[in-house]
């Protein structure tokens, strides 16, 4: 007897599988229709309402811990607007900056002058001994402050006696005269042909000192007598002349001086 070989088949009942967000989302991506992708899928054809409830109820990530918050005083002090500026107060705060600087200067140019002062006094030579004895003899307030001998020396005494040139050196270097006149200075005096009298050309202040200065060391320098500003002293005292008609005449310009 023939054998007969039977062939059985399984039937298997389709697996339902659960419909998840994911399935309806691809579905709806896909282009081929919810219901397509689903059947595809051997899933039960979901319904619209169902649908539109489960995409809005996906879960919403959180924000992101890192980025940070910006703080409500940042927001305020950024929103506020800024304090307003004193324009007098900071041009007087330049100003006093400029009025100390220029105070420090005028103390440094006082305190260099003052220096210099001290230098130059302290360079200056010590009084010669005419001078110091002229102080001595109760004239040195009216002494000249320069030597008793300098570089004009006796020009413009040419002719004159020895003593009268030693004496007017000595006058001229002591009180800085520039002008010293002798033989030719007025021909027709008495006392300038024979070479014993000297012109001192000065001005008010210097011919007062001077004129003080001989008469108060006649003996010393061989004075006779002194003429200055129309009165004459022969050591007797200051006596008023007659008014001789010029300036010159009147010895306004000029100490005159005769040596014994």
């Amino acid at each position: 007897m023939p054998s007969r070989t039977v062939v059985t088949r399984d039937t298997h009942r389709p697996v339902r599988r659960p419909i998840g967000a994911v399935g309806i989302l691809t579905s709806a991506l896909a282009g081929g229709g919810m219901v397509a992708g689903h059947v595809a899928l051997g899933a039960i054809t979901p319904q619209p309402d169902g649908l539109a409830v489960a995409a809005f109820e996906l879960p919403t990530p959180a924000a992101d811990p890192a980025t940070p918050a910006v703080a409500a005083g940042a927001v305020r002090a950024l929103a506020e607007p800024p304090p307003p500026v004193d324009v007098d107060e900071i041009v007087g705060a330049a100003t006093g900056a400029v009025d100390d600087a220029l105070r420090v200067r005028d103390e440094q140019v006082r305190a260099a002058r003052a220096a210099a002062d001290a230098a130059r006094t302290a360079a200056e030579p010590e009084p010669d001994e005419d001078t110091s004895g002229a102080a001595g003899d109760g004239t040195g307030s009216t002494a000249g402050s320069g030597p008793s001998s300098c570089a004009a020396g006796t020009e413009g005494m040419e002719g004159v006696a020895a003593n009268v040139a030693t004496a007017g050196e000595k006058l001229r270097c002591m009180f800085g005269v520039d002008s010293v006149l002798g033989l030719g200075s007025r021909g027709n005096a008495s006392d300038h042909p024979s070479g014993k009298a000297l012109d001192f050309m000065v001005d008010r202040a210097t011919g007062d000192r001077l004129a003080e200065y001989a008469m108060a060391n006649q003996d010393s320098l061989g004075i006779s007598y002194v003429i200055w500003r129309q009165r004459i002293d022969t050591g007797s005292g200051w006596e008023t002349q007659e008014d001789r008609g010029g300036e010159t005449a009147n010895h306004m310009d000029h100490v005159h001086i005769s040596f014994d």
